[in-house]
C-alpha cells in the first residue's frame, strides 16, 4: 500500500497545476465575458470548470497519497488539506450550478472559489519549498546549526560511537522521514538491522567507504537539490555532525566500537572535544546535581506520544516535547508531576491548555525554559507561573496574553529571551516593554533587510 501511495503521490506537485490553470482561466473567461466584446468566451466557461473540477479532486487524491509517504509540518499539511478538498467541493458546485443561478450569485461563488484556490496554492508552495524569510541566510542558518541539540559525553574515548554520536543525530534528523512511523524510500535508520539493509534504492552504507555511500552522499548535495537530506524544509546538519558521520563510515561503520577503537584523527579529536565539555556549559541549564528520573514514568510518557530527552549523557535533567499532539491525555500530566525535579525544557504547542495543565506547570521548580507556542490559555494561568523562579526562556508566541501578563511574567522571573510575536500586542506595547526590559532580549517578530547600496527598493516583513 505504502508503494503504491507513492507511485500515485509523486505526480501530485505536477497534478495540482491542473486545476490552478483550469480554475483560473475559467475566471478570466468568466470575468471578461462581461465586455460586448469577449462575450462569446461565456459559452466555454462552463466546460473548463469542469476540467477544473475534475482536476481538482484527483489533485485531491494524489496529494492524500503523497501526505501518507513523505513528512511535512502536520498544522500546516492539515490547513493545505482541508482547503484542497473544499476547493474541490466548491469547485463542483461552481461547475454545476453555473447558469443555474442569478448572476450576483455566481459572481460570488466565483470569488470565493478564486480566493480559496490562491490560499490553497501558497500553503502547498510553503510545504514544498519551506517558508520564505529575509532572514534565510548562510547567518542566521549558522546560529540555528549551532544551537542544535549535541549530547554531552563524561568519557568521550570510552564513547560508543554509533550509539552516543551518531544515533542521536538521525534522531534529531531523520526519523520523521524513516522512523518506524514513517519510511520515506522505505528506508529506516531507527535501528541497526534496518540501516545495514538499507531502502528501495538499496544499501545506504558501505563501510570504510563514505563517498560511495548514499547516506553521506545525500547529505552533501546542494541545499536546493531535491534529494538532498534532510529536505529543505528541514534544518541541515551542521558541518561537525557531517564529519562525524564521514569518519564513522569511513572506519568501517562498526555499531559497537569505542571512540578510542577507530583512532581519531586530530580533525575528529577536535569535533569530539566539542561533545566532552562538563555539563555547566550548557546555557540555560543549572548546574547542581539531581536525582535519576524514574524510567517507568519516562516510558509512560513517551507510550503517550511524548518525547522524552535527558539533556546530557551525564545529566539526569529533561527535556519533554509534545511534538504536535493536539489532545492530549489527562493522565499525562500525573507522569509530568512525577518528574517535576528533573525536567528543564517543556514544549507545548497548539493545544489548549486548563488549570491543572498549569497546577502541574507550576510544581517543576527546575524549569529553566517553557515554550507554549499557538497555546490556547488564559492570561490568568500564565500568571499563575510566577512562582518558576529560573525560567530564562518563555515562549508566548501566538498567545492571547497582554502588555500587563508579560510585565508580571518579567517581574517576576529571571527571563532572558522572550518570544512574543503573533500575540494582541500594539507596536506602543511591544517597544514599552523593550525599553522597560533592557536585559532581556525580546523577540518580537518585526524582522526586516538592511539596505544595500546596490538595492533599489527595501523590502520588509512584519508579524504582529
Amino acid at each position: 500500500m505504502n508503494q503504491l501511495n507513492h507511485f500515485i503521490g509523486v505526480f501530485h506537485p505536477m497534478l495540482v497545476h491542473l486545476p490552478i490553470g483550469f480554475l483560473l482561466l475559467g475566471i478570466l473567461f468568466y470575468w471578461l465575458s462581461f465586455h460586448e466584446k469577449f462575450a462569446n468566451l461565456i459559452f466555454s466557461v462552463r466546460f473548463i470548470y469542469l476540467l477544473g473540477s475534475i482536476a481538482a479532486v484527483v489533485s485531491c487524491i494524489s496529494g492524500w497519497c503523497l501526505s501518507n509517504t513523505t513528512f511535512y509540518e502536520e498544522k500546516l499539511l492539515n490547513y493545505h488539506q482541508w482547503l484542497g478538498i473544499t476547493l474541490a467541493i466548491l469547485s463542483c458546485t461552481l461547475y454545476a450550478l453555473f447558469n443555474k443561478i442569478a448572476t450576483n450569485t455566481n459572481r460570488i461563488l466565483t470569488v470565493v472559489v478564486f480566493i480559496v484556490l490562491c490560499i490553497t496554492g501558497h500553503l502547498g508552495a510553503t510545504l514544498t519549498h519551506g517558508a520564505f524569510s529575509f532572514n534565510d541566510n548562510a547567518e542566521t542558518r549558522t546560529a540555528n546549526q549551532a544551537s542544535a541539540k549535541q549530547p554531552i559525553i563524561q568519557n568521550i574515548d570510552e564513547a560508543i560511537v554509533y550509539k552516543e554520536l551518531i544515533q542521536p543525530i538521525f534522531q534529531d534528523n531523520c526519523y520523521n522521514c524513516h522512523g518506524a512511523s514513517k519510511q520515506k524510500g522505505n528506508l529506516r535508520l531507527d535501528e541497526t538491522d534496518w540501516i545495514v539493509k538499507g531502502g528501495k534504492t538499496g544499501a545506504v552504507l558501505i563501510p570504510n567507504d563514505a563517498a560511495k555511500s548514499i547516506l553521506y552522499q545525500r547529505l552533501m548535495l546542494e541545499e536546493l537539490d531535491k534529494k538532498h537530506m534532510p529536505p529543505k524544509s528541514e534544518p541541515s546538519l551542521t558541518k561537525n555532525q557531517i564529519n562525524l558521520i564521514h569518519w564513522w563510515i569511513a572506519s568501517g561503520a562498526s555499531f559497537d566500537k569505542k571512540v578510542k577503537d577507530l583512532n581519531p584523527t586530530a580533525k575528529e579529536q577536535k569535533i569530539l572535544a566539542e561533545y566532552a565539555k562538563p555539563l555547566q556549559s550548557i546555557e540555560y541549564y543549572p548546574a547542581a546535581s539531581v536525582a535519576a528520573p524514574d524510567k517507568k514514568t519516562m516510558e509512560q510518557l513517551t507510550n503517550l506520544g511524548i518525547a522524552v530527552v535527558p539533556v546530557a549523557n551525564n545529566s539526569n535533567y529533561l527535556e519533554i516535547d509534545f511534538l504536535s499532539n493536539k489532545n492530549i491525555p489527562k493522565n499525562i500530566w500525573v507522569w509530568l508531576e512525577k518528574l517535576k525535579d528533573q525536567i528543564v525544557s517543556l514544549k507545548i504547542k497548539n493545544n489548549e491548555l486548563n488549570s491543572t495543565s498549569f497546577n502541574t506547570i507550576a510544581k517543576l521548580q527546575n524549569l529553566h525554559q517553557l515554550h507554549l507556542p499557538n497555546c490556547k490559555v488564559k492570561e490568568a494561568d500564565l500568571i499563575s507561573l510566577q512562582k518558576l523562579k529560573y525560567i530564562q526562556i518563555l515562549n508566548v508566541v501566538g498567545t492571547n496574553i497582554s502588555a500587563k501578563g508579560i510585565e508580571s511574567l518579567l517581574r517576576t522571573m529571571q527571563v532572558k529571551k522572550l518570544f512574543m510575536y503573533q500575540t494582541n500586542l500594539s507596536s506602543a506595547e511591544k517597544n514599552n516593554l523593550i525599553k522597560q526590559f533592557n536585559t532581556v532580549k525580546i523577540d518580537t517578530g518585526n524582522y526586516h533587510m538592511t539596505m544595500l547600496e546596490s538595492d533599489t527598493a527595501l523590502v520588509k516583513m512584519s508579524t504582529k
